[in-house]
């Protein structure tokens, strides 16, 4: 059962549509720096993943570079007991907003503290038995090995980014999994270590939001609350879940695919779609 502890004032003042990432990532910098100040925890954290100059800031965290012959074949250290059959194995992002191809495995935690994002600030909820995407296990996130790619992906390491989904329950995703023509929607919780433990404004950033999303969303400045409406649609961040398939959607607009290219056992139709891909693509995760 999710119980809402408190709401924080909305911190969303980026604009980013149109502009490149060097351009986005700028504009993020400077739009933090006069909302909170320089000084401010949260904005010194972001300042080394945000400065150009700085590209080795979080060269301390190892990483490996890995094939997707690798990927298929390797065990994690990702917690997945108790995790839905249908959740299982490994997911594809052909075209993810930030890390462009990459990989990501399901884990399930037994206690999770996270926040959801509302058009007019955030909402911190408490959840047991969730299924997650957690950047803190080597291995659970794989990107496509660029610079970019490896800068962010340690710095979200190095905080603990945690996606938790609240509705991907065992009944839910065992209706999709026996062939039944459903399909399961659930908001998305965010979770960061200090400073960002309040401040999830990397975390949307990430996943390639913009100050429109969230200032012109298209519902009337209605704030959507899962304590209130079941319809996940006008969370800001939603998953959608079909056979194999997962959409990721920004207040009801699609933003990319997750799929499934390998189940608990055998890869899938999904993987042969997108051989050439993954094997033309070099791969990097943190190393455990």
């Amino acid at each position: 059962m999710a119980v809402a502890v408190h709401t924080f004032p909305a911190i969303y003042v980026m604009k980013w549509p149109q502009m490149s990432p060097q351009e986005a990532e700028q504009d993020l910098r400077q739009r933090a720096v006069t909302t909170f100040g320089a000084q401010t925890p949260a904005i010194q954290a972001l300042a080394p993943l945000l400065a150009p100059d700085v590209p080795d800031a979080f060269e301390t965290i190892p990483l490996s570079t890995v094939s997707i012959e690798y990927v298929l074949d390797s065990s994690t250290s990702v917690d997945s007991y108790g995790l839905p059959g249908g959740l299982q194995g490994i997911w594809f992002a052909p075209d993810h907003p930030t890390f462009g191809p990459s990989m990501w495995r399901f884990g399930f935690s037994k206690s999770f503290h996270g926040y959801v994002i509302n058009i007019h600030g955030e909402q911190h909820f408490k959840f047991n038995n969730i299924v997650t995407a957690n950047y803190s296990h080597p291995g659970a996130v794989i990107v496509a090995d660029t610079p970019r790619s490896r800068r962010w992906l340690q710095f979200f390491h190095k905080y603990g980014l945690e996606y938790g989904f609240p509705l991907f329950t065992h009944d839910k995703v065992g209706a999709i999994e026996s062939g039944r023509k459903v399909h399961t929607d659930t908001w998305v919780l965010n979770s960061m270590k200090k400073p960002f433990s309040q401040f999830l404004l990397p975390s949307a950033y990430l996943e390639g939001f913009s100050v429109d999303d969230f200032m012109h969303a298209g519902y009337n400045g209605t704030i959507w609350d899962p304590l209130l409406s079941d319809d996940v649609v006008m969370c800001s961040c939603s998953l959608h879940m079909f056979p194999d398939r997962i959409e990721r959607r920004q207040f009801g607009r699609f933003a990319y695919n997750l799929v499934r290219i390998k189940d608990d056992k055998e890869t899938t139709s999904w993987f042969r779609r997108y051989r050439e891909t993954l094997s033309n693509t070099a791969f990097v995760h943190i190393q455990a």
